[in-house]
């Protein structure tokens, strides 16, 4: 579990990373250790995370490799590793010390980015190892599968973090169980649903769709519906989206409503500049979230 509390690239911050063994990095002035005090006593709203339920965060097989499966997978890529490498870290089929040859020349590439030294103040806060090594890669797994426990996010999140709530993006899942985790819902994320498919769109199964209208009211039921389940919020991606048009839209509804591979073409392609069709389910989307006054979040990459 990696834990994003607020982190600057600040003087204070920078200083206090470098050395986090000491309380005050010791060129501190007494503002600057006013100033820190009381931004580490801030109570935190967490406004971008990927956590699914405890319930399931421990159900999952974990270990040094862990720290790694979110935004670290692209430093590792662009440093050189494979797809299947990448997958083969989280096979507990293999052994960890053939997973830890596979890792470990792409790690050296890696450990300086910021996704990284999160991964390293992680390990240090939460485990006690000021390094990922040869020499620490077996008991900082061992660490944090003694870690992976009920209570887990309690400690981490609130307890260490100061965190009130997580704004956790989720695949129509609401019921996290816990105050900590707050729901905000992917609508037409290419890689989180089929979105379409024999006629039943994504938000609900029951509904069958022979018109675009039909999609649009299955939408709006949707979004009214987890709102009320505690929702706060919409994510959708950005994307060159062009003026919302109903006639192109219904246009391109009718050609491709009947085929299924075209459905997967237009409404789960991000990479479409034209796609009349995506962009008005995104319009009415971002429409009917402004009159529930829901916050409407945009994936916008990241580096």
């Amino acid at each position: 579990l990696v834990s994003k509390k607020s982190l600057t690239n600040s003087r204070i911050v920078s200083k206090y990373v470098n050395k986090r063994s000491n309380m005050y990095p010791y060129s501190l002035s007494s503002l600057e250790k006013n100033l820190f005090d009381a931004i580490s006593k801030l109570e935190i709203i967490d406004c971008h995370e990927h956590l699914p339920p405890e319930e399931e965060r421990l159900k999952l097989q974990v270990d040094v490799f862990t720290l790694f499966s979110n935004y670290t997978e692209r430093d590792l890529k662009l440093a050189g590793m494979t797809e299947d490498q990448y997958k083969s870290l989280f096979d507990h089929n293999i052994s960890i010390d053939i997973r830890w040859k596979t890792f470990v020349p792409y790690w050296e590439k890696i450990r300086y980015t910021s996704y990284s030294k999160a991964v390293l103040i992680t390990v240090e806060k939460f485990y006690g190892f000021s390094d990922i090594n040869e020499n620490t890669y077996k008991p900082i797994s061992k660490a944090i599968k003694k870690a992976n426990k009920p209570g887990i996010y309690e400690e981490v999140l609130r307890k260490a973090c100061n965190i009130k709530t997580c704004l956790t993006q989720q695949r129509g899942k609401t019921d996290l169980k816990t105050p900590l985790l707050t729901p905000v819902i992917n609508v037409l994320f290419p890689w989180d649903y089929n979105l379409w498919k024999n006629n039943r769109p994504f938000c609900d199964k029951n509904t069958e769709i022979n018109s675009l209208q039909d999609f649009i009211d299955a939408l709006h039921k949707y979004i009214i519906g987890v709102k009320k389940e505690g929702a706060v919020g919409l994510k959708i991606r950005s994307n060159p989206y062009k003026e919302p048009n109903f006639d192109e839209a219904n246009s391109q509804f009718e050609k491709i409503k009947s085929n299924e591979e075209l459905k997967l073409h237009f409404l789960n392609n991000p990479f479409l500049s034209y796609n009349p069709l995506r962009d008005y389910i995104v319009d009415c989307a971002i429409r009917i979230a402004e009159e529930e006054n829901l916050v409407v979040a945009v994936h916008t990459g990241y580096w």
